[in-house]
């Protein structure tokens, strides 16, 4: 592989890592939003058989949507590692990225 080919992984690894961060602070963002919301339409200001049917679907779905945020951001870190550990490793080799 040449150098330039490597630079150019490198580059669109940290590319992927500053997308999949975007996403997940959007993912974030989005949560919050709602949780905001929610705390506005309370069961004593908004009460109804859908209104409560809504509130227990999002405190279940909740979690799961935390928790993609959270395995999101994971993924961010171990492409940015993974592109600095092939930096080391072309610079260690005698290569220049």
């Amino acid at each position: 592989m040449q150098t330039g080919e490597l630079y150019a992984r490198i580059q669109q690894m940290r590319e992927a890592a500053t997308t999949l961060n975007q996403s997940a602070t959007r993912i974030q963002d989005s949560i919050e939003a709602v949780d905001g919301e929610l705390r506005a339409l309370t069961a004593d200001r908004f009460m109804s058989i859908s209104a409560e049917s809504f509130r227990a679907e999002y405190q279940r779905v909740t979690p799961r949507l935390k928790e993609a945020f959270e395995l999101i951001g994971g993924f961010r870190d171990k492409l940015n590692q993974s592109a600095d550990d092939i930096e080391l490793a072309a610079r260690s080799g005698g290569g220049t990225v």
